[in-house]
């Protein structure tokens, strides 16, 4: 099967297949809800909850072979590697995961959005406010009540183009061997890195408000 090559479209096709699948789950594969709820039944505090499910996934995303416990990205028909689509799918699911343990409903096109918004990590800050949206003291769950419609767009191509420029500031020649948010070659320190900032920011997202 023929690779497609990465632009923005095919950059979002990716997020929404992954974020399916974490609704969704793959065989024998936990979704977002059961990952959340496996530490809501053991920490009753909401903020230890969360961070305990960030350290978590924080040992995973450092672990090698990664594209193994997820079958389905194995075929998946886009120029990025297995072990990055199974990095990015471990992100996406524990940003959505955190959502669910804040309380919204993750299969909301907003939650979703706002989901892939954290995947710029601390670039999400400033594309946040750009949407009338600070991170560190508005109430979410009113803003995504009084968000548009037709914003959802906008912000989703906001983080693609994002995470495209990305690549591009790294001199990303061969986009298979990059990690996609964070633009360095596929390496397990960085990889744990980028996981923790985008949990912090998740969790100043979903957790602290």
């Amino acid at each position: 099967m023929k690779k497609k090559k990465i632009n923005d479209q095919v950059m979002l096709k990716t997020l929404n297949f992954l974020y399916d699948k974490t609704v969704k789950g793959f065989p024998k594969t936990k979704t977002a809800e059961d990952l959340a709820k496996s530490y809501m039944v053991k920490y009753e505090d909401v903020k230890e909850a969360a961070s305990k499910l960030v350290n978590g996934q924080l040992v995973k995303s450092g672990s090698s072979g990664l594209a193994t416990g997820f079958p389905g990205i194995l075929v998946f028909p886009i120029a990025l590697s297995t072990d990055v689509l199974a990095s990015l799918y471990i992100q996406i699911r524990m940003v959505a995961a955190l959502a669910y343990i804040g309380g919204y409903d993750i299969e909301t096109e907003e939650v979703k959005a706002i989901t892939y918004m954290c995947l710029c990590g601390d670039s999400a800050k400033d594309i946040a406010k750009d949407f009338g949206l600070d991170i560190e003291g508005q109430n979410l769950e009113q803003y995504i009540k009084e968000f548009p419609r037709d914003l959802v767009n906008k912000l989703n191509k906001a983080v693609v183009v994002n995470l495209l420029t990305t690549f591009i500031q790294n001199g990303a020649l061969n986009f298979s061997k990059l990690i996609p948010v964070i633009g360095g070659f596929v390496g397990a320190g960085i990889d744990v890195l980028k996981t923790k900032e985008i949990g912090k920011v998740a969790i100043e997202m979903f957790i602290l408000k």
